[in-house]
């Protein structure tokens, strides 16, 4: 859990890290603030390397995560005004001015790097709840995968990626390496 100090949270793992940096997106009436919401997408790429085995993979990952931050950022610059202080100014704003299926194909337009963050981050969710619903790791991983990214990639790539889920560390080595005293300390959080 949480240990307290006298003037912080002190996260003991990743999850609680999450934990808080979620809880420090700010929302508007307007939507989620571009700041604080990519500050908690930073906090990211680091499980990669927890639910991976593969480095090719987590490095990739880490430079694709990465990547879109950078380009949500760019965006939300790029948005006259105060449109882009959230996720939804930018996509309106996108929506509004550019021609919609070049913001689809592309993963560097201005609607690309919000939509790759939302399906990064819906990925680590599903692995996650994999794990915490019980299934062996490369289970919850391919799963994962299967349900949030592979639509969404070419063959080959898909191909390259199934491969890589099927070296996952094993559950207890997860466990560990995401510095839980328990699965069911991990459940709760």
């Amino acid at each position: 859990m949480i240990k307290r100090n006298r003037h912080a949270l002190e996260p003991q793992n990743w999850l609680e890290k999450m934990i808080i940096a979620l809880t420090k997106v700010k929302r508007t009436r307007d939507g989620i603030d571009v700041p604080s919401y990519l500050e908690a997408m930073e906090s990211i790429p680091e499980v990669y390397d927890v639910l991976l085995s593969l480095q090719v993979v987590t490095s990739f990952m880490r430079r694709d995560l990465h990547g879109h931050v950078a380009t949500v950022r760019k965006a939300a610059a790029q948005v006259p005004g105060n449109g882009g202080a959230t996720l939804q100014g930018i996509v309106r704003h996108a929506l509004a001015n550019y021609d919609h299926q070049s913001l689809a194909r592309s993963t560097t337009s201005m609607v690309g790097g919000v939509l790759w963050l939302n399906r990064a981050t819906t990925f680590i969710s599903a692995f996650i709840r994999g794990l915490a619903d019980g299934l062996p790791s490369r289970e919850a991983a391919g799963a994962a995968y299967d349900s949030t990214l592979r639509m969404y990639h070419s063959l080959m790539t898909a191909a390259f990626v199934s491969r890589a889920m099927t070296l996952c560390p094993e559950r207890d080595k997860i466990i560990e390496r995401l510095r839980l005293p328990s699965e069911e300390v991990g459940r709760e959080q």
